[in-house]
């Protein structure tokens, strides 16, 4: 145990020593803004302007070619004649002068460097060498640089503010801190926070992360007491698979804005800020299996982070309050949606609420409808009621009204309704129907998040519900009992630095690895092929086993159901007439009905090894019905992520049938994740298909298809 508790203080120690490598981008004591001048137009000057406007804690130095004043201060005209250490050096000049300035920035000992210029590798070939260059000198004199091509770094707890167009004032000291790829994004996010009077804390305009890249910032971030909520805009990952290990271990949300998504858009993003395409839903997974919340737009994110400064949504039973029936219905269904249950109220409660009541013309139910109730007063024993309930998780309010009828009391209602939450730690997502000058108001004066449609307040409520439940997934490795990994290394040397294996090598692997197969043999003629069916006893399958043919049953490469001399001999004559007079066979014998799946894997340039699971035939050919996870996984991953299928219910067994066995599914998939981790050089892996059979009877591996890396030796990374 002690050895253990060393080796998390040493883990421990080490993530507080990055941290600390990047605080002086976040707490320097003194800058030094490169690219200033007095006149009007320079964009140097306007950094100075923002961090005087926010009142930054330090010194500021600017320093210009031609020198001068701004500000009342001296503009110095290089690095090298400030006589004084500087922490942070931000420079705004034209990309070809940016290797000079870094050689001086290492000359005078500055360790921390932002540069924003842009003319680097998102104009294309031509900026590599000035990236090169940048890189070159930085690890030469030990800095860590932001950028370039981005707007800056931001910092409300020290006053630090150093993009290059002006900030708006009203921009206040939060939970929110923002890493963006972008930094038209990033100080949009910063403006539509601000009009929900949401604060922030920091924010990063990352541009190319040439150098410091979101993994870097994520893990400070992570640490930082400042930041309660993490919100990233992203076009490209620099290293999709140590982003999931820091995300993993956060105890903070994490919101992923995730743009550069289809193929339309990449070539966009990638003369942007270089960033290069990744599979959407493989993204989309990935993210969701260290517990990250992925938003698609900025609205989306925008409610989110809303829902997030609410207490947690720590279940899926709701209430639904509304003052309009209609409001309520399309609550109700956005509820269904999402997956939410709507909570039995108590009787004494209907009972109160019947007692206000005019006209009695509405039903008494979850929704609530109190269209006919205008003792507004009256509205808030409902909600604390409410909320006093163990069965009820979270309310919906949607409340509608004009300004100046009903205005004073709405007010007092939504500012009640805001304490409630607090004292009793359950979320209202507070939806209402009024006019903009008076929601603009309602940001501005009460704590409570406000939203306009009841089905956005859902979605957050969603999301909310997601990061509440999130269970930390387990990234470390495993090591399964029945593996013979120096066995399957020797089939991979096999392969002679072919491109692939045959199926015989894919079968045999399959069975290092723990896999059921049938039984088989390889026939180099149909009398060999009629010995192994004799041995075997049963029914048979003939495929080619070399030359390699992808895709067997389109190239006439397979044979099935053999069960006689003849069959097999007319079977091995059609397909040497497809290979040709050196065709090679592998025979196997035939498995019992069950149904298909498929199993694969493939090692993915920002992730790295890949799983993939869903059922066979026309559910993954037609609606690609499948389900990624990022290896490794443990057995527990694996059955989460078989019920993410949208055919799971055929696994459960449909109109009379038994359900499949689904534990050995798991071990296969488990079986699989080790070997992808274990051997790089497997490019790509089909299992497919892979027949299950009821419960307790297991699965076997039918066929399997291994694309290997070309020229490379198979890595064994243990």
């Amino acid at each position: 145990m002690e050895g253990r508790g060393e080796k998390a203080e040493a883990k421990k120690g080490k993530i507080m020593k990055k941290h600390s490598e990047l605080s002086k981008f976040f707490y320097p004591e003194s800058i030094a803004i490169v690219g200033v001048s007095p006149e009007p137009s320079n964009l140097g000057k306007t950094i100075v302007q923002n961090c005087l406007t926010f009142g930054y804690q330090g010194e500021i130095l600017s320093v210009g070619l031609r020198g001068g004043v701004v500000f009342g201060q001296r503009i110095h005209s290089s690095l090298l004649e400030i006589d004084r250490q500087v922490d942070l050096a931000v420079i705004l000049t034209p990309a070809k002068t940016i290797p000079g300035i870094l050689e001086q920035c290492g000359q005078k000992g500055i360790k921390w460097v932002v540069i924003e210029s842009a003319g680097f590798s998102e104009m294309g070939e031509q900026g590599k060498p000035l990236e090169r260059a940048c890189l070159e000198i930085s690890r030469k004199h030990g800095i860590r640089f932001i950028g370039p091509n981005g707007v800056g770094v931001t910092n409300l707890e020290k006053g630090l503010a150093l993009p290059f167009w002006p900030l708006r004032h009203d921009l206040s000291l939060g939970p929110v801190s923002i890493l963006a790829q972008s930094g038209g994004v990033g100080v949009s996010y910063l403006s539509f926070l601000a009009e929900e009077n949401i604060g922030i804390n920091k924010f990063v305009s990352m541009g190319n992360k040439l150098d410091v890249d979101e993994n870097d910032l994520l893990e400070y971030l992570i640490e930082d007491k400042g930041t309660r909520i993490i919100l990233l805009y992203l076009e490209g990952f620099t290293d999709g698979k140590r982003f999931m290990k820091i995300a993993a271990r956060s105890t903070k949300p994490i919101l992923v804005h995730k743009s550069n998504r289809f193929k339309t858009s990449s070539q966009i993003a990638h003369s942007h800020t270089a960033a290069l395409f990744a599979d959407d839903m493989l993204v989309d997974q990935a993210l969701e299996q260290v517990g990250c919340l992925r938003v698609n737009t900025m609205n989306d994110a925008l409610d989110c982070v809303k829902s997030l400064t609410l207490p947690p949504l720590k279940g899926r039973r709701l209430a639904v309050v509304s003052r309009s029936g209609g409001h309520a219905v399309i609550a109700a269904d956005a509820c269904a949606y999402y997956g939410f249950s709507l909570a039995r109220f108590p009787q004494e409660i209907l009972k109160k609420i019947e007692s206000k009541l005019r006209a009695h013309v509405i039903r008494l139910q979850n929704p609530l409808d109190l269209g006919d109730l205008f003792e507004l007063e009256f509205y808030e024993q409902i909600i604390e009621g409410l909320l006093s309930q163990d069965g009820v998780d979270g309310v919906l309010l949607g409340h509608g009204y004009r300004r100046g009828f009903e205005e004073a009391s709405s007010r007092q209602l939504i500012k009640k309704v805001a304490d409630l939450t607090r004292r009793y730690q359950k979320p209202v997502a507070l939806v209402v129907f009024a006019e903009a000058v008076e929601i603009d108001y309602l940001k501005r004066n009460v704590n409570i998040p406000v939203y306009t449609a009841p089905e956005n307040a859902m979605r957050a409520f969603y999301l909310s519900y997601k990061w509440a439940s999130r269970k930390p997934p387990r990234t470390k490795r495993l090591y399964t009992k029945g593996i013979k990994r120096q066995k399957a290394k020797k089939i991979l040397l096999q392969a002679e630095k072919k491109p692939y294996l045959s199926l015989k090598q894919s079968m045999d692997f399959l069975q290092r690895y723990g896999f059921s197969v049938p039984p088989h043999g390889i026939a180099r003629s149909a009398e060999e092929a009629i010995r192994i069916w004799d041995g075997i006893a049963s029914k048979v399958a003939i495929k080619i086993n070399n030359p390699h043919f992808s895709h067997k049953t389109d190239a006439g490469a397979i044979m099935l159901n053999l069960n006689s001399k003849q069959e097999i001999i007319s079977a091995c004559k059609e397909l040497t007439d497809v290979a040709g007079p050196d065709a090679e066979f592998l025979v196997q014998a035939m498995t019992d009905k069950g149904l298909e799946c498929i199993l694969g894997g493939k090692q993915d340039d920002v992730f790295g090894p890949v799983v993939i699971f869903g059922l066979g035939g026309i559910f993954v050919e037609a609606i690609r019905d499948v389900v990624y996870r990022v290896a490794p996984i443990d057995y527990n991953t694996a059955a989460n992520m078989i019920t993410k299928i949208r055919g799971k219910k055929i696994l459960e067994g449909l109109r009379g049938k038994e359900p499949y066995d689904v534990d050995a599914i798991a071990d296969l998939l488990v079986r699989l994740s080790e070997m992808l981790v274990d051997f790089p050089s497997i490019r790509e892996i089909d299992i497919n298909p892979v027949m299950v059979f009821p419960k307790g009877k297991g699965a076997t591996a039918i066929d399997a298809r291994v694309i290997l890396e070309p020229e490379s030796a198979p890595r064994d990374k243990r």
